[in-house]
């Protein structure tokens, strides 16, 4: 068993991510299809909608990068070589190059895919010209190009990179005063600040001052995401009896299913504060391991792990499958349609996932054994002692 407050991957984290992505996927298919109107159910006089208010799981993701960069920068402080010829801005662009290089097997080749289909539809070269520069994805949000991309949900990928450019030197020089205090305050003057104006925190291509909606959401997100990493450490090295963690566990699981229950609720837009803070308390419990499902590792399963790993290519190929689907079954109802965006945005997915997961192989069994041919090259006396299987370098 992981050693309290070992932070590897959180199997119930891992659930949510999943969860969360389908339900922003069923989200922009109720817009797509039913502006918003579609209802399935009702209680009374409460209408369950079709994950009308679904996109709001999208700021449970920044509050999650957020929190694993400041997972990461913590990890730093307890390096004992300190002395690095590395400077900060060097350290952030490598680490933001790092995460761009995690997305791109599942967004260049869905960035592709829609490039083919504007290619083949639209045939306007202004529209593709002002899209292409969306294949690298930090570009979308600049506010030089079209906010759309080619792949119009990745406006959340663009906006998280630009905050974590930001963000992330000022959390590795002045970690505890940026995560204890910078970052609360900011990121809760910033959100509120749009909920006053604007009456939400949606709508991230609107132009607010001098850049899109969506950057200052996620720089506001991601903020206390860090706040949440630092709470979350914190709580970890206290020691509490079962009936506590019990008591954080139902805590934990009555925000997640508050978070759902708003996701298909007819509610407008008036409690994005509040959901705010929900996110931000049921992401804490949950990477924190205090909580008795926690401690039993109930989550800790490999299926669950695997439906983590399926919430990015799920988010990216929505907007392949979104675009294809509704054109195929022109004749269909609004349910088949949303039956079929699913089924083909499911098929996407683990085909990519599959098709990443054995290069990664690959290229993994490759590089192993170049490197054990390079110290048998330089443990020999001579070439000819090397192994044939080696191959040109």
């Amino acid at each position: 068993m992981p050693a309290k407050g070992s932070f590897k991957r959180k199997g119930s984290i891992e659930l949510v991510r999943f969860i969360f992505a389908v339900c922003i996927i069923c989200f922009h298919i109720n817009k797509d299809l039913w502006n918003c109107k579609k209802t399935v159910a009702a209680m009374g006089n409460f209408q369950f909608t079709f994950f009308r208010n679904g996109y709001f799981a999208v700021d449970y993701f920044f509050l999650l990068s957020g929190l694993l960069m400041a997972k990461h920068t913590y990890s730093l402080l307890n390096k004992t070589d300190q002395h690095t010829s590395v400077s900060t801005g060097e350290e952030t662009v490598i680490y933001i190059w790092n995460r761009i290089k995690q997305l791109y097997p599942y967004y260049l080749p869905a960035s592709l895919i829609m490039l083919g289909g504007y290619i083949l539809l639209h045939r306007n070269p202004v529209l593709i010209l002002g899209r292409i520069p969306s294949l690298f994805p930090v570009m979308q949000m600049t506010g030089a190009f079209q906010p759309e991309g080619l792949i119009g949900v990745a406006w959340y990928l663009s906006s998280m990179l630009i905050a974590m450019a930001i963000i992330y030197p000022v959390c590795k020089r002045y970690y505890r005063t940026y995560t204890t205090l910078i970052a609360p305050v900011l990121g809760i003057l910033i959100a509120g600040a749009l909920i006053h104006e604007t009456g939400h925190l949606a709508n991230a291509t609107q132009w607010i001052l001098f850049s899109y909606k969506g950057n200052f959401r996620a720089f506001a997100e991601i903020g206390l995401g860090t706040t949440c990493y630092e709470v979350s450490r914190r709580i970890a090295g206290y020691t509490f009896n079962r009936i506590q963690k019990a008591a954080f566990s139902v805590l934990g699981t009555v925000c997640y299913f508050s978070a759902i229950l708003y996701f298909v609720s007819p509610l407008d837009k008036e409690l994005h504060g509040v959901m705010l803070c929900v996110h931000c308390i049921a992401l804490i419990i949950s990477f924190s391991g205090i909580g008795l499902l926690s401690e039993k590792q109930i989550f800790q399963k490999r299926w669950i792990m695997y439906l983590g790993e399926l919430s990015l290519p799920l988010y990216l190929f929505q907007d392949v499958a979104r675009a294809v689907v509704p054109v195929m079954m022109k004749k269909s109802s609004g349910e088949l349609k949303a039956a079929g965006i699913l089924t083909v945005t499911f098929i996407l997915s683990i085909t990519a996932n599959v098709a990443v997961v054995f290069l990664k192989k690959v290229l993994t069994k490759r590089r192993v054994l170049k490197s054990r041919c390079h110290k048998d090259e330089k443990s020999s006396s001579y070439r000819g002692d090397i192994d044939d299987r080696c191959g040109p370098d």
